[in-house]
């Protein structure tokens, strides 16, 4: 986290609240995150602009127009290359 007031430091913490509701005028949403602050740089009211560190693990994205629901599951087709495919549910 970074603030304006310090833009030489970076403030590392965790985050322990999420409100779940969003400003939609300013699209912004509070968060609570603990910060060890003990030379209290850091003040209530602050702004401050946040970098969030995701562990998203490994995945594949596909467009939900590429899955064929059948009633059952969803399956989807993989181009394999050189007119070969595989089917996935």
């Amino acid at each position: 986290m970074t603030v304006k007031s310090f833009p030489d430091e970076k403030f590392e913490g965790v985050i322990s609240l999420i409100n779940p509701f969003i400003d939609e005028a300013k699209r912004t949403s509070k968060v609570r995150i603990d910060i060890a602050n003990s030379d209290f740089k850091l003040r209530p009211g602050m702004y401050a602009t946040a970098e969030l560190g995701v562990d998203a693990g490994e995945g594949l994205a596909i467009p939900v127009s590429a899955v064929m629901p059948t009633g059952t599951r969803n399956i989807v087709f993989v181009d394999k290359g050189e007119g070969r495919s595989s089917r996935g549910s």
